[in-house]
């Protein structure tokens, strides 16, 4: 089973909103993620690492992640995977 986690080793249960995109030749795309209210935030714990997809047959990270903030309080991330 898949998993995506900010800290290594600690699960992320929020689904989130996934966009892709692609370069109009083709060449080059890119996932973008959006957590809305993540465990991780309602936790208090912002010392997120990177982004990893973690599944049976390996790793993929991105380093590209960054928290949304309202009010002074962190309501999102959103993390891009090139």
């Amino acid at each position: 089973m898949a998993e995506i986690q900010f800290v290594k080793g600690v699960d992320e249960e929020i689904v989130p909103d996934i966009r892709l995109t692609r370069a109009p030749d083709g060449s080059t795309g890119r996932a973008m993620f959006y957590f809305d209210n993540p465990k991780i935030v309602q936790e208090g714990n912002l010392e997120i690492t990177g982004m990893y997809l973690v599944d049976e047959e390996g790793e993929l990270a991105t380093r590209d992640v960054s928290a949304k903030f309202v009010n002074g309080q962190p309501t999102a991330i959103e993390a891009i995977y090139p």
